[in-house]
Parts: C-alpha cells; structure tokens; sequence
C-alpha cells in the first residue's frame, strides 16, 4: 500500500509537471496567437484608424514616422490624420537620425512584416502541436494517475478487508477464547460435580459396604451364637438326659441294694426265726408292684425319647441348617435389592441430571436460535428491498461463526447505505455541476430523463448522469473540433485576405505615386 502511495504520489507529481507544461504551452500559443493577431493587424489595419491611413497614403512611413510615434496611437480613430503639403522628415521642426532608431516591432515594412507573419504562423503551429502533445502527455498521466489512484483504492479496500478479517479473527479468537474458557469453566464444574457425585456414591458405597459387612458380621456371629447355643441346648439336653438316666439307674441301683439287703435281711431273719412276717410281705409286695410300675411308665416313655432324638437328629439337626442358610441367603438378596435399589437411585439421579443438562443446553440452543432469527430478520428485510443480482462466481466457504456472519453482514450493509448516501451526493452535486450555467434545453432534457427513471435510486441516476456527461464531452469535442476547423477556416481567409490587401497595397502605392508625379509635374 505504501508503495501503491509512493507512485501514486510520483504519477501526481508527473501529471502536475504535464499539466504546468500544458498551461505553458498554452500561454505559448496564445501568445504566439495574439503576437500572429497583432502582426495580422498591422497588415491589414482597422478602417479609418491612423495606421491605416499611413499604410495606404504614406508608403514607407515605418522607416520615418513609425520609429517614433507611440504604438497606442496607430489604432486610434479619432486622430483625423491629413498629408502636409510641404513634407518632410522633420518633428515640429525637430529633425532626428532616423537611422539610429532600430524598427520597431509595431511598425514594420512590408518584407519584415510577411517575414514575421510567417514565423509567427510557424510558431503558432508549433504551439498548437506542442499543446497537441502535452494534451496527449497530460492524458496519458490522467490515465497513469486514475489507473494508480484505482490500484490504491483496490489496495486500499483489500488492505481494509484484510484489517476487517484480522479484527474479525482476532473477535473470534477472543470469543472463542471466551466460549473455550466457559467451556471449561462448565466442564470442570460438571467433571467437579461428577466427581463429588462419585466421592458421595464411593462413600455411600464405603458406608453400604461396611454396615454390609457389619449386618453380614452380625448375621454370621448370630447363626454362630444360635448353631453354639443350639448345640449347647442339645449337649444340655443330652447331658440332662444322661443325668437322668444315670440318676434312675442310680436309684434303680440303690432300690435294688435296698430290697436285696430287706430281702436278705427277712431272709435272714425267715431263717432265723424259721417264720414269715404278712405285714413286711405286704409292703415288700407293694413296694415291688410300684417299683414295676415305674419301670413300666420309663419304659412307655421310651418312644417319647426316640421321637425326641428323633426331633433332634433330623428336624433341628437337618431342617435347621436349611433354614439358617435360607435366611442368610434371603439377607444377602435383601442386601443385594438394596444395592441395585441405591445404584438404581444414583443411576435416575444421573440420568435426571443428564436430562436437565440437554434441556438446558436445548434451551441455551433455542435462545441463541431465537437471538440469531431476531438478528436476521432486519437483515433479511433489507437484503430482501435490495434487489440484489446473484453472480456467476461460485460461492466461497463461509467463514466464521454465525454472529461473525451476522456482523458482517451488518457492516456491509451499514457500509452499503454509507456509500449510497455518498454516491447521492456526488450524483446531486453532478448534476448541480451540469446543469450549472447550462443552457435551458439541456436542463429540460435532464429533467426529463430523470422523470423516466422509476425511483430516485442513484445507482439508476448514475448511468444517466454518465450519459449527460458523455454528451457534454461529445458536444465539446464536436466545438473543439469546430473551433479548429474555423480556425483554419480563418487561417485560410487571412491568407488571401493578406494577398488582396498586399495587392491592394501595391496599387495603392502605384496610384500615390503616380498622383505624387502629377502634383510635381
């Protein structure tokens, strides 16, 4: 861009110095045509002005009189100049050396004056071929200067469009920095809260575990004390048992002692007396009929013991541990539900977690939806009135997000409506321009055509104006070229007006001279 500027700056500085060369070329020829107008002048002079009345009645008065009267007077008409009859050199008696004097340049005779018209007629055509030139040269550095001028407003655009994209990556970067550390803001605070999540879950575990264990702990040491205190009450009732029948057979025993040593006893004493005692055979009797009988009721007990052992050997013996085992097996499962129950419950309260994230990411998603569509349709309505012409190139990847876009969008536009308001505004002064100190029928056509046009819209006034302007340079170059051709047209008439008055001259002289003769004669 810098150097787009450098030789736009040096094309400038080139036009200024073509430019400054064409006003002098110019100035040159004007110079050159009013120096051609003047010598023109002083060939064929003005009717009835002093120069004249010498030109045609005193011949060869640039060698006498044009030496030292004053330029202004020789076009002056209202001198009223007459011939003295006894001429001579003199100046009101004054008489100078004329010789002395060189000739003036407004006062030449009639070889300086066709030597003069002549180079000045040369000069002239080399003027009007030097402006040609500087024309073209100063064209040429228009077209240098407008072609730089357009590469460094192209540069310019690209360079804004490239600050534009590097301001828009840098806003995406910072958002997207933005976005990334919320981003992570959200997912360390969500990662934090799975953690604590899982520190609560492993703790409830820890705690599940260890009153798992502790119920297990307990189970066991009960099913211990209840098989010990099981076995204990059998080995009691066993032992009460053996004590019993040791105790029966101990009385048994002793009964049986009793009655050999009564029996003994009255056999002794049947012995000793030779004789036999009713009463103590009687009680003998009884005593022996009880005995009986009590062995008879322990003997009728006997089943009772057998289903006893019975009892003891096979329902508390075999049903018992089935039924320990049953109960252990139903606190495992009771512990077990309680487990898928708790993990059941940490497994809703993820997914109801999990849920609420979705619905509220859903709701972030439809708010910012919502956000983009309100963002839109202002756009939208306004791309909608442009009447936009889609283009034949094929269309790049979008870049950037959607609030990017949006953005972009909005500053196209607002950059859009900036440069229409310009753009009117240099077409109002434009036309301002033209139909300044123009003529009433091009004011009339402009408003016309303008009349046509369905809105007031400059990019259809623009064409218009091109147009207007167009036919304002076709109509000066039409009078350039007019003006040219009647300036040849002119150069042509002086040319044999010069030749008449040079004939005329001639006979003017021939006759005064002819005249002089007589009058001497």
């Amino acid at each position: 861009l810098e150097a787009l500027r450098r030789e736009l700056e040096a094309h400038k500085r080139e036009r200024d110095i073509a430019e400054q060369h064409l006003v002098q070329c110019r100035q040159q020829r004007e110079r050159a045509e009013q120096h051609c107008y003047t010598l023109y002048q002083q060939q064929t002079p003005e009717q009835g002005s002093l120069r004249h009345f010498l030109r045609y009645h005193r011949p060869g008065w640039e060698q006498q009189l044009g030496k030292v009267i004053a330029p202004e007077l020789l076009e002056r008409r209202d001198l009223a100049p007459q011939l003295a009859d006894n001429a001579s050199d003199d100046l009101f008696g004054l008489t100078l050396d004329l010789s002395a004097i060189a000739l003036p340049d407004y006062a030449q005779d009639e070889a300086s004056l066709l030597a003069a018209i002549e180079e000045a007629e040369s000069a002239k055509a080399r003027a009007h071929t030097a402006c040609t030139a500087a024309e073209k040269t100063l064209k040429q550095h228009n077209e240098r200067v407008q072609q730089a001028d357009d590469a460094q407003d192209t540069a310019r655009l690209a360079h804004q469009r490239a600050e534009q994209e590097v301001e828009y990556a840098l806003e995406a970067r910072r958002q997207q920095q933005a976005r990334h550390a919320e981003s992570q803001k959200a997912r360390r605070a969500h990662i934090e809260a799975a953690l604590a999540r899982q520190e609560q879950a492993q703790t409830e575990l820890r705690d599940e575990k260890r009153d798992a264990l502790a119920e297990l702990a307990e189970t066991h040491q009960g099913q211990l004390l209840e098989l010990k205190a099981d076995a204990q009450s059998q080995l009691d009732s066993l032992d009460a048992q053996l004590r019993t029948y040791k105790q029966q057979l101990s009385d048994a025993n002793a009964e049986h002692q009793r009655q050999r040593a009564e029996l003994e006893e009255a056999f002794s004493q049947e012995l000793a007396e030779q004789g036999v005692d009713p009463a103590q055979l009687k009680a003998t009797r009884t005593r022996l009929e009880a005995q009986n009988e009590r062995i008879r009721k322990t003997a009728a007990r006997q089943e009772e013991l057998a289903e006893y052992q019975r009892f003891m050997r096979i329902e508390w013996g075999q049903h018992k541990p089935q039924l320990v085992a049953e109960e252990a097996e139903l606190a495992q499962r009771d512990q077990q539900l309680k487990r898928d129950k708790a993990h059941l419950k940490n497994a809703f309260h993820a997914a109801r977690e999990a849920h609420q994230q979705a619905v509220n990411g859903l709701k972030a998603q439809r708010d910012s939806a919502r956000g983009t569509l309100e963002a839109l349709t202002p756009l939208l309505n306004q791309l909608e009135s442009l009447e936009l012409v889609a283009e034949g190139a094929p269309l790049e990847a979008s870049l950037g997000d959607v609030d990017e876009r949006i953005e972009r969008t909005r500053q196209a536009l607002a950059s859009r409506h900036q440069q229409l308001e310009q753009l009117r505004r240099g077409c109002l002064d434009v036309e301002s321009q033209l139909i300044k100190d123009a003529s009433s029928g091009f004011a009339d056509a402009l408003q016309s055509e303008r009349d046509k046009l369905p809105s007031d819209s400059p990019r259809l006034l623009l064409p218009l104006l091109r147009g207007m302007l167009k036919l304002l340079e076709d109509q000066q170059q039409q009078l350039i070229q007019e003006g040219r051709n009647l300036s040849d047209d002119l150069d042509k008439f002086f040319i044999v007006f010069r030749d008449l008055n040079r004939r005329i001259s001639a006979q003017s002289r021939r006759l005064s001279e002819e005249v002089a003769d007589d009058l001497r004669l």
